[in-house]
């Protein structure tokens, strides 16, 4: 009942409305876009297709390793969203 996007994405490995599990590779991250070439992630989650109409909801991230520095490159982490 929730949509997520990932946007800034260098590639995409799965395709719109695909059911997935849990540990599948989405995507890469890269640096499409006004990024100033820094490879970055721009993730939301709404309760509709268009957040402007919408909304976003909060998510919260859990490490697989506690980082009080943040995300390491080429670390891979599991995501939990906690949705309302």
């Amino acid at each position: 009942g929730t949509y997520a996007a990932y946007s800034h994405l260098h590639s995409i490995a799965v395709e719109v409305g695909q059911a997935v599990g849990a540990g599948e590779v989405l995507g890469l991250s890269g640096n499409t876009g006004q990024t100033g070439g820094v490879p970055h992630l721009h993730f939301h989650v709404s309760a509709c297709s268009e957040p402007v109409d919408c909304g976003t909801l909060p998510v919260t991230f859990r490490n697989t390793a506690a980082n009080p520095n943040g995300l390491k490159a080429g670390e891979t982490y599991e995501a939990l969203a906690v949705v309302p």
